[in-house]
């Protein structure tokens, strides 16, 4: 009988494993389920403002060895001049498509191997217009022989479930995750040099990051349940 038994639940858990695995399937995200968030995403950048208040703006193209590395569904990188102050500041936001695209991109990797030496970096969190945004700040300096320049750059990575994170270790496990990483990830840096003063760089922050909370909201929507 026990034998007779065993012949009979053999087959039944093949059966139930293949059901299983089926299922799965069908909860699994595919690229062309996160495409609408991603073409929402790009006509949200194009919507990005070029000019808040006093702040003006040109478009510097990036590098082609980024896009290369990106792959990015967009990557804008504009610099504001304020033209009262004549303070510039670079607005950079870089979304990709897959977490993975993502997990090697950020300050401490990039900015290093292009021969700027980290001087230090401090976790920081703003609130804006309501909105906690936790985040890293960086100064970097590059030595000439004629001398040298430091700049702060401030950075945070933006996930479509919602959550604003401080570095590249959550997109790292959004990565992993293939419920997620289709609907990628985004990162947002604001360069200001380290010559002006912190309490003028919280106010420039705040100013050019707030005219773009939409974005942002945007940005943090990908994974959210559908409105009735």
């Amino acid at each position: 009988m026990q034998r007779r038994t065993i012949h009979y639940l053999a087959p039944l858990a093949a059966v139930l494993l293949l059901v299983a695995m089926a299922l799965g399937n069908l909860t699994r995200t595919s690229p062309q389920d996160a495409e609408p968030f991603h073409l929402h995403v790009r006509l949200a950048a194009q919507e990005v403002p070029r000019r808040i208040g006093a702040w003006e703006s040109r478009d510097v193209e990036p590098p082609p060895s980024a896009v290369r590395l990106l792959k990015p569904n967009v990557l804008l990188s504009r610099v504001y001049q304020n033209t009262v102050t004549g303070r510039e500041a670079q607005f950079l936001l870089v979304h990709c498509k897959t977490a993975r695209d993502m997990a090697g991109h950020y300050p401490r990797n990039c900015y290093t191997s292009h021969g700027w030496t980290l001087d230090w970096a401090r976790p920081r969190d703003w609130l804006v217009g309501g909105l906690k945004i936790p985040g890293t700040e960086y100064r970097f300096s590059y030595h000439y022989p004629e001398g040298t320049i430091s700049k702060i750059v401030a950075n945070f990575m933006v996930m479509p479930d919602g959550q604003i994170l401080r570095d590249i270790e959550g997109v790292r496990m959004a990565a992993a995750d293939y419920t997620k990483h289709f609907f990628g990830a985004a990162q947002i840096q604001l360069v200001i040099g380290a010559e002006v003063p912190e309490e003028e760089r919280n106010a420039i922050f705040h100013e050019l990051i707030g005219a773009n909370l939409p974005l942002i909201e945007v940005l943090r929507t990908g994974l959210a349940p559908p409105q009735d």
